[in-house]
């Protein structure tokens, strides 16, 4: 599951504009976050 979170991390930023990439990041980092806890 953590490998395909970042995959589709780095699709979107290559695919999206900025602002998109941004809130991209921003919900992976609470998923991320999430599964630390």
């Amino acid at each position: 599951m953590y490998p395909k979170l970042l995959q589709a991390w780095n699709i979107s930023a290559e695919w999206n504009s900025p602002k998109q990439n941004e809130l991209v990041r921003r919900s992976i980092n609470i998923c991320i976050i999430s599964l630390k806890r």
